[in-house]
């Protein structure tokens, strides 16, 4: 299903266009979209990156793919910030998907990614405010 709902066409070397049906923008489509991204960067422009990412681990990409995605649509010092204002008696997670427009699956993954290192300094393989300062197209 994720992947009827954007595609990326090559248009030149290091030139990308992703493309998706406007009138069905919705969660799915926003992270189907940052998954696009995801694929040029971590898989195609690979090499552009070499010394960001490090060398391709096949075992490691849908980890690094789910990570970037989250990033983009979840930021994690956001994310943090309006966790702190939702009711906690209330679906945490699907008012945190309505307020990111993000899908559950990811908002849970974000939060488990939280807690899980929430007293730990390294918190991730590549960290948000690396990734945000590295990843300029």
């Amino acid at each position: 299903m994720m992947d009827r709902l954007s595609r990326v066409l090559r248009t030149r070397p290091q030139q990308y266009v992703i493309q998706f049906r406007k009138g069905e923008l919705k969660p799915q489509t926003r992270m189907s979209i940052a998954s696009d991204l995801a694929k040029i960067i971590l898989d195609g422009e690979r090499e552009r990156y070499q010394t960001q990412l490090g060398p391709l681990k096949e075992s490691l990409m849908a980890f690094e793919r789910t990570i970037f995605i989250a990033a983009i649509l979840t930021p994690f010092a956001m994310f943090a910030a309006e966790l702190s204002k939702v009711d906690p008696r209330r679906n945490v997670i699907a008012e945190l998907a309505s307020v990111f427009w993000a899908p559950k699956s990811l908002v849970g993954f974000q939060l488990q990614d939280m807690i899980r290192y929430q007293n730990s300094e390294q918190r991730r393989i590549v960290p948000p405010a690396r990734l945000d300062a590295s990843l300029s197209l």
